[in-house]
């Protein structure tokens, strides 16, 4: 199943490299990525994490933090050959980045703001100690 871009949630699951999701719910993307693997890369023999497998390959995890206010991450290796995003998962992934920006956690955003082209600047926040 693989939905639009046009959806108003900010979507959770894996992005394959030519843009199509692949849905699953939160705290699931491990167990998925497995699947994924099995389905998609049949005879494909690896010591890689199931994750890293799909990441290795271009794949976008797109999932939520646990904890500290639960705010989206997406997750994608970068390579000198392979650059970063695909431009199919570009063009998925920005109006979900632009209409969620703020609720993007930091720790995404450099890598996100030099993707899109949005501006970006890391502030460190003060521990409140009172």
């Amino acid at each position: 199943m693989s939905l639009e871009a046009n959806e108003k949630e900010f979507p959770l699951g894996w992005l394959s490299p030519e843009g199509k999701l692949y849905p699953c719910g939160y705290m699931e993307h491990l167990g998925y990525a497995d699947t994924l693997r099995d389905e998609l890369y049949p005879g494909v023999e690896s010591d890689e994490h199931p994750d890293d497998f799909l990441l290795n390959r271009g794949w976008v995890e797109l999932t939520r933090l646990a904890l500290f206010g639960h705010k989206y991450m997406v997750i994608f290796m970068w390579d000198f050959a392979m650059g970063k995003l695909t431009p199919e998962q570009h063009r998925y992934l920005k109006p979900f980045v632009e209409d969620n920006w703020d609720e993007i956690d930091e720790t995404c955003k450099f890598d996100l703001a030099e993707e899109f082209g949005l501006e970006y600047h890391w502030q460190r926040k003060e521990a409140n100690n009172g």
